[in-house]
């Protein structure tokens, strides 16, 4: 790659740990249990991998697959709303921060400052939806496509 992966996953966590009301941020997975509920809002990238796709005579195109973790919780147990009412707005902004799937003809994509091609939300969004109680957990699919 033309740039490094290392400059790609740092420009990726700047812009997702960059959603407003988060308390915790880091690019090292924790679990929802060492956490601290005053720590949460929490917000987390993972590298999942990556997969390259070579063309005779072309430069390789690198997908890259990271997930963002986050971690919220309600102080009180009989709010009829959950965790999901804190959650909820905390996807919108990450899913808005990405900006426009590729293909889509509103706007331009998130190249992550001109580092790759483009990086954009994919896949299923997954949730507990409160049923930890107080704290939910989402993971967001998050795929990075640059050139070599």
């Amino acid at each position: 790659m033309n740039v490094t992966r290392e400059s790609i996953h740092e420009a990726l966590y700047a812009l997702g740990s960059g959603a407003a009301g988060l308390n915790f941020k880091s690019r090292i997975l924790l679990h929802w249990d060492a956490v601290t509920p005053g720590q949460m809002p929490a917000f987390f990238q993972a590298y999942v991998g990556e997969t390259s796709k070579k063309v005779y005579r072309q430069p390789a195109i690198w997908t890259m697959n990271f997930r963002w973790y986050v971690y919220v919780h309600v102080e009180n147990a009989d709010d009829p709303n959950g965790p999901m009412s804190v959650m909820n707005p905390i996807i919108d902004a990450l899913e808005k921060s990405l900006g426009p799937p590729p293909g889509y003809l509103g706007g331009d994509p998130q190249t992550l400052g001109g580092l790759v091609s483009h990086a954009w939300l994919e896949g299923d969004i997954e949730t507990d939806e409160g049923t930890l109680g107080q704290t939910a957990v989402a993971i967001i699919p998050v795929n990075v496509v640059a050139t070599s």
